[in-house]
């Protein structure tokens, strides 16, 4: 797993002038790699991305229910899950299991 995240930072550090033996980088290249982190970050913070928070829920310690039905611990909108979803456990140490 490290070496794939080494080769993958190398990749995409080539476009900005790090490169082996003087070699240039062809503009074209280094454009449609900036195009893509454009596009991949504006994909992550839309409002259905992966960084989007969709809630702040503080967890009690111990056992926490959480889904649609109004008898959990954290209850979430009607459409968004089931009534009941797997209880999560927290601690001081570890905010769930």
């Amino acid at each position: 797993m490290k070496l794939a995240t080494c080769l993958l930072a190398i990749a995409l550090a080539a476009p900005f002038g790090i490169s082996a033996q003087g070699v240039s980088v062809d503009p074209a290249y280094k454009k449609t790699v900036l195009d893509w982190r454009a596009r991949a970050e504006t994909g992550l913070k839309r409002d259905d991305g992966w960084l989007t928070l969709a809630g702040r829920y503080v967890l009690k310690p111990g056992e926490n229910t959480f889904g649609t039905a109004p008898t959990n611990d954290i209850v979430f909108p009607r459409a968004s899950g089931p009534p009941e979803w797997a209880p999560c456990s927290s601690s001081p140490a570890r905010a769930c299991a």
